[in-house]
């Protein structure tokens, strides 16, 4: 109870405070909380575990006889130390020691010292052993026997196997819902494309029914461009004559521009430079 309630604002030996101490015991379950994560950190949980499982099995006579084990709970506390030194501590934790409190800090910094590797590969295999290492000896400390880790071995199987066909089995009524869910949207959005079909079908051909003028307008408009072709008049910046100086300067925008009597004029009346210079380039006669 003193350890699930610890809190680091309460009264301890590491901080002096007036406050008064949330703990469950008090201040008196305060100081020893706060000297157990001091010393062991995550490591001080493994006193209740063995206090809580060996009250169960002396309570129920179960094991009874390897009461002896129990003299190495110290030992567990130390490998769970070890290993939660590894972990990194959460963002509230505002202790100056890890997890694993000093003991496991000194610990996991002596065993990295003499490893031949890099730190951070030599922490993730010493995590690896304190973990492996942690859960055995911990097995072996609340008594537990051969026959009763295989009948525990044997239930976690079967709970995965039965988990397994339970998925297996939602996962295959879901798969069938799908399936019918989705082949009703098809043949719902095939029928809605054969109605608008239909109905487009439909109206298209009351429309040509009752006015058939649009056949007869498109008639017309395809006949349009020969007829208003015929009718345009003939260009006026095309000269016939083919009087044409490269000396000259082109007609500019304004010229261009010029009345269709004006360009009449002009093509039927030469000027008198260009009937000079025509009267040049004839021979003698």
């Amino acid at each position: 109870m003193m350890l699930v309630s610890y809190s680091p604002d309460d009264p301890s030996i590491m901080s002096a405070t007036d406050q008064p101490a949330t703990n469950l015991l008090g201040r008196f379950g305060a100081y020893v909380a706060s000297a157990l994560f001091m010393i062991a950190g995550y490591g001080s949980y493994m006193l209740s575990i063995g206090a809580i499982v060996w009250g169960l099995r002396l309570l129920l006579h179960r094991g009874e006889e390897r009461l002896m084990r129990g003299i190495f709970l110290p030992l567990a506390m130390v490998l769970v130390s070890v290993y939660a030194t590894s972990m990194a501590p959460p963002a509230g934790w505002r202790q100056s020691f890890g997890l694993g409190g000093h003991l496991g800090d000194m610990l996991m910094g002596a065993m990295l010292s003499a490893m031949p590797v890099k730190a951070s590969i030599g922490i993730k295999f010493l995590a690896l052993l304190a973990a492996a290492g942690s859960l055995a000896f911990s097995a072996f400390v609340f008594g537990f026997s051969k026959a009763e880790v295989l009948r525990i071995a044997g239930f976690l199987r079967e709970g995965l196997a039965t988990a397994r066909v339970i998925g297996l089995r939602i996962a295959g009524r879901f798969a069938v819902l799908s399936g019918k869910a989705a082949s009703e949207i098809r043949d719902r959005s095939a029928a809605r494309r054969e109605r608008v079909a239909q109905a487009g079908s439909t109206n298209l051909g009351a429309a040509l029914a009752e006015d058939p003028a649009p056949r007869g307008m498109m008639a017309r408009l395809r006949r349009a461009p020969a007829e208003t072709a015929e009718q345009l008049p003939e260009s006026e910046l095309y000269d016939r004559q083919g009087n044409w100086d490269e000396t000259e300067a082109p007609r500019t925008r304004k010229s261009a521009r010029a009345s269709p009597m004006r360009s009449a004029s002009a093509r039927k009346s030469p000027s008198p430079r260009r009937s000079l210079r025509s009267s040049l380039r004839s021979p003698p006669a």
